[in-house]
């Protein structure tokens, strides 16, 4: 996928406490999405609403909310909505070992408020990045399909053969097919 096949009109989930700074970032992003949805939420539990409620494609949250933490509202993000990409923006995210921890949650990035020009180029990656993990894993079960369907015809005509080692190569096919009939190899290969 190419950033000319990033959708403009997605829709975001910016936490944000400081209405100044969501106006701010809501500029900054319509300029390049201008027909991007954008929800506010100002605290934890408007946050949470929203999460709960709504279907998004990105996650931006500030880092410091007044009673809430950041690494509180990945971690929630990451609970409700596993694939979907979360980038902080803020002003106090300069502390690498913090960033480093926040991207081993589950971050996909973060963008400092100074900067805040990147932002339209770091969800752009960010979606394209999860964009293209999905079609990765589309394209691996849809594989390991059809390697069942292979397996499962394989061990049917050899039940009907009469054939040399007929028993060692069924029992290698059993060893390849779980109970369900389903694809083992999943498990070999990463």
């Amino acid at each position: 996928m190419n950033r000319d096949h990033v959708p403009h009109n997605f829709s975001i989930l910016l936490l944000e406490d400081m209405p100044t700074d969501a106006v701010l970032i809501s500029r900054i992003i319509r300029k390049k999405f201008p027909a991007a949805q954008i929800e506010v939420a100002n605290d934890q539990q408007s946050y949470e609403r929203l999460l709960n409620d709504s279907s998004f494609d990105i996650i931006l949250s500030d880092f410091s909310i007044p009673g809430y933490s950041g690494i509180d509202a990945l971690v929630l993000a990451r609970t409700i909505s596993p694939d979907v990409p979360f980038v902080y923006v803020t002003g106090t995210l300069n502390d690498e070992e913090l960033v480093a921890r926040a991207i081993l949650r589950g971050a996909t990035g973060y963008v400092l408020k100074q900067n805040l020009r990147r932002l339209p180029s770091v969800m752009t990656e960010a979606i394209m990045r999860k964009s293209a993990a999905r079609e990765k894993a589309r394209q691996r079960a849809a594989l390991l399909q059809r390697q069942e369907l292979l397996l499962t015809n394989l061990r049917t005509l050899l039940g009907g053969a009469n054939l040399p080692r007929q028993s060692e190569m069924i029992a290698t096919i059993d060893q390849l097919l779980d109970a369900d009939g389903k694809s083992a190899i999943s498990n070999f290969a990463g």
